[in-house]
């Protein structure tokens, strides 16, 4: 639905945006590691399986987010930097904006 109705699309995570871009470019090349989870979890997408692969974890309370980055205890990737990092938007292309430090380690991981 996302792909027909929107030119651009802004994925959010404890009340951030982790990661901003066109529609096409976010749905095939995903940057932000909790992106790439939201798309690994839809049944035959990307090869998968036709069963669902949630993301590990629970998201954090809102109510007192961690220091750094939000997404930090459920990430595959997470650093100790990331941890403490008072996390930002950063380039990841042309009109692409990304909040991970490791979104280049990211490419590649998912093919529609």
């Amino acid at each position: 639905v996302i792909a027909q109705t929107s030119d651009r699309v802004a994925v959010m995570y404890a009340g951030q945006i982790v990661e901003l871009a066109d529609t096409a470019d976010l749905l095939t090349r995903p940057r932000h590691p909790y992106t790439l989870g939201l798309l690994r979890s839809m049944p035959g997408v990307g090869g998968g399986s036709r069963y669902l692969q949630p993301i590990p974890g629970a998201p954090p309370r809102l109510v007192d987010p961690p220091e750094g980055c939000r997404f930090a205890p459920r990430c595959p990737l997470v650093m100790e930097r990331c941890r403490t990092w008072s996390t930002e938007l950063l380039s990841a292309g042309p009109d692409h904006a990304v909040r991970c430090w490791r979104h280049q380690e990211t490419q590649g991981a998912f093919s529609s």
